[in-house]
């Protein structure tokens, strides 16, 4: 199941997808968000999952990224995927 919310911040176009996938007995939940970054360019996709400390596996092994933006409780719980990370990481902060 997929929902979808679209709008602007700042005058940047921003469309945000949180899905839900059931796996076996897991249910998989992952929020998308899709901006324009630098502005006027392709929309740049970056994932954000609840729940980073399942996920070290997987970031040791290289199948995921993950944007540190500096507050210790948010990047302690949540992976950002994104590339390229500094630039996310930028974009985000200064949203916040």
């Amino acid at each position: 199941m997929t929902y979808r919310l679209s709008g602007t911040v700042d005058g940047v176009p921003v469309t945000v997808e949180f899905t839900e996938e059931d796996v076996s007995d897991l249910t998989l939940r992952a929020t998308e968000v899709h901006v324009p970054y630098p502005p006027g360019a392709p929309p740049v996709v970056f994932n954000i999952r609840w729940g980073q400390p399942h996920f070290e596996g997987a970031l040791r092994k290289g199948l995921y990224g993950d944007v540190v933006l500096g507050d210790p409780d948010f990047d302690r719980e949540y992976l950002v995927d994104a590339a390229p990370a500094d630039e996310i990481a930028v974009w985000l902060l200064l949203r916040c």
